[in-house]
C-alpha cells in the first residue's frame, strides 16, 4: 500500500493547511483502504481443494457368468445377477501425498441384472490391516472413479489379511477371514504356452489396460448375509492404469 498512500499524499497536500492536515487524511484513507481490502478478501470464495491421483494395479476378477463375461459385450449378465470377487494389488499408486504402493484390497458384490442402468445391487470392501485411514480413503475415492456405479447398498469397509499370488499357469487369492477365495487357471492359446488375451477392450472407466488374460475360475464369497460359490466360471487377470483429479 505504500505507493497508493504516496499518491494520495501528493494529491491532498495543501501548502496553506500544512502537513498536519495532510497526514490526518493520509491516515484516515490508509485505514479505510486496509479495512476495505480485508473485507474484500473475506468475501473471496475459498479455493476448492483437489487431490491428484494415479493408480496402476493388478486384478484377479471372477464372477458368476460363464467365460467370457457377457457384461463386457452387452448390458446384461447370463443370469439374473452378476456376483463377483476382485482381489486387487496396487503396484504403484498415489492419492495426493499418500503413497499406495503394494496395498492389497478386496471387492465383492453383485452388479445386478442390468449394467446399463448404472446401478449395482451391493458392494463390500476389505483392506489389509496395514492400510492407513488415509490410504483407505484415497483408494475408495479412486475406485469410485474407475467403477462409476451407483450402489444400492454399500457394506462397510472390513479389515483382514489378503493372500495374492500369480504365476504363468494359475492365480490364487484369499481373504484371511474366510469371506472370499479365488482359484483361477489360465486358458491357453493356440501356442499352448501363453494365456488367451483380449486386447483393445475397455475395462470400466480405467484409462488404460494391458489385456484380459482369460481363466476358468472357482470362487466363493460372503457379502453381508449372502454367501455364494461358483465353479468353472468367468475369470481373468488384468493390469489397469488410470489417473485424475478428485475435487474435495
Amino acid at each position: 500500500y505504500n505507493q497508493g498512500l504516496y499518491s494520495i499524499r501528493i494529491f491532498l497536500t495543501n501548502p496553506q493547511q500544512g502537513d498536519e492536515y495532510t497526514w490526518r487524511f493520509i491516515l484516515i484513507i490508509g485505514v479505510l483502504s486496509t479495512v476495505i481490502a480485508v473485507n474484500a478478501q473475506s468475501q473471496t470464495p475459498a479455493t476448492s481443494l483437489a487431490s491428484t491421483w494415479s493408480f496402476r494395479a493388478e486384478l484377479l476378477q471372477v464372477c458368476s457368468c460363464n467365460l467370457f463375461c457377457p457384461c463386457y459385450w452387452n448390458s446384461t449378465p447370463d443370469k439374473d445377477f452378476c456376483k463377483f470377487n476382485m482381489a486387487i494389488r496396487i503396484k504403484q499408486g498415489r492419492y495426493g501425498d499418500t503413497r499406495l504402493d503394494g496395498l492389497k484390497l478386496w471387492m465383492s458384490g453383485d452388479f445386478g441384472d442390468d449394467l446399463a442402468d448404472g446401478e449395482g445391487d451391493v458392494v463390500q470392501f476389505a483392506f489389509e490391516r496395514s492400510a492407513t485411514h488415509e490410504q483407505v480413503d484415497g483408494v475408495l475415492d479412486i475406485l469410485s472413479t474407475i467403477y462409476p456405479v451407483n450402489w444400492k447398498r454399500i457394506i462397510g469397509v472390513e479389515r483382514t489379511t489378503i493372500e495374492w499370488r500369480k504365476d504363468n499357469d494359475k492365480a490364487y487369492a484369499k481373504r484371511g477371514d474366510g469371506k472370499g477365495e479365488i482359484e483361477m487357471k489360465f486358458v491357453r492359446g493356440s501356442d499352448k504356452k501363453t494365456p488367451v488375451v483380449i486386447n483393445n477392450l475397455a475395462y470400466f472407466a480405467a484409462k488404460k489396460n494391458y489385456g484380459f488374460n482369460l481363466a476358468r475360475a472357482k470362487h466363493n464369497g460372503k457379502v453381508g448375509e449372502d454367501s455364494f460359490t461358483f465353479d468353472n466360471s468367468n475369470g481373468f487377470y488384468i493390469e489397469v492404469e488410470s489417473s485424475g483429479v478428485i475435487e474435495q
